[in-house]
């Protein structure tokens, strides 16, 4: 190393630079930062937005699905027998025609495709259109006892620390009163439905019969049942009766028939003609013996 090229600088001659250096660094900055040059956006927002509209939209969707989800979750709960018919009608009716049209084959098998097709679309209406007029008014009806049983249940559990009643829960009880005419909501307990169904399931209060099973399961019969065991040899008799004139007057198509051969005659007469002789060989040519 040579020494001689390190220069004797006096004390302090490098932290003057140094200062002196950043000093105009800043300057320099200041001045950038003035210049006209650099236009100024007073609009600009430093928080990123296009993520949060993203992420508001995707809440959004996700709560028009979840209500759409409930509702369906609801239908299963409260209309069972509708609810598999929809799915019957939805197989039926949109992916079996969709099946059968989509088999392979010749032109001459497309009017069998098509008539295949109806008769699926037919059944699937025929068979969501009698569930839907003969077991609705049934689950309602089972609907309307559950929830009879439990809005009463609830009321008597309310009354429990009426202290601390809301305004709607009051409203409610209320309009319970009236509904079974009742000067106190505790006597609820008494009414003659109520009565005669915890004699029925063999419970002692309203609470006990709400959470009974053998309530839960005779409901769920009721609601289910009929539609397999009663009414389902007649909702295939209608449907029968009722697919060729919806084909034909509705969809406009009418299986064609195949055509007929003709049969051979027979006659009238019973009696057999006799088959025709053989002939014989001419044996009387034949001359034998002595002459």
């Amino acid at each position: 190393m040579n020494i001689d090229s390190i220069k004797n600088y006096p004390a302090g001659t490098l932290a003057k630079q140094r200062h002196k250096g950043m000093l105009e660094y800043r300057q320099k900055s200041a001045g950038l930062c003035e210049s006209k040059s650099v236009k100024k956006n007073n609009n600009y927002n430093g928080s990123f937005t296009g993520l949060n509209v993203a992420a508001v939209a995707g809440s959004i969707n996700t709560e028009k699905s979840a209500t759409m989800l409930d509702k369906i979750l609801t239908l299963c709960d409260k209309h069972t027998v509708i609810a598999q018919n929809l799915v019957a009608l939805f197989l039926a009716a949109g992916l079996r025609p969709l099946a059968i049209m989509s088999l392979p084959g010749q032109k001459k098998d497309k009017d069998d495709k098509i008539y295949a097709s109806g008769h699926s679309i037919a059944s699937g209406l025929i068979g969501f259109a009698f569930s839907s007029i003969v077991m609705y008014p049934l689950g309602r009806a089972v609907e309307k006892t559950k929830g009879a049983v439990k809005d009463a249940n609830a009321a008597i559990e309310l009354m429990k620390d009426s202290s601390k009643l809301t305004k709607e829960q009051m409203e409610a009880i209320d309009s319970l009163k009236k509904k079974y005419k009742l000067n106190n909501i505790l006597d609820i307990e008494n009414v003659k439905i109520f009565k005669k169904l915890k004699e029925t399931y063999n419970v002692k209060t309203l609470g006990d019969l709400e959470h009974s099973k053998a309530f839960k399961n005779v409901t769920k019969i009721l609601d289910m049942a009929p539609d397999v065991f009663i009414f389902g040899v007649l909702k295939a008799m209608l449907t029968v009766a009722l697919i060729p004139p919806i084909l034909k007057y509705v969809f406009g198509i009418e299986k064609k028939k195949a055509p007929q051969t003709p049969k051979p005659e027979v006659s009238s007469n019973n009696t057999t003609t006799p088959p025709p002789a053989i002939p014989k060989p001419e044996i009387e040519k034949f001359a034998g013996g002595l002459k």
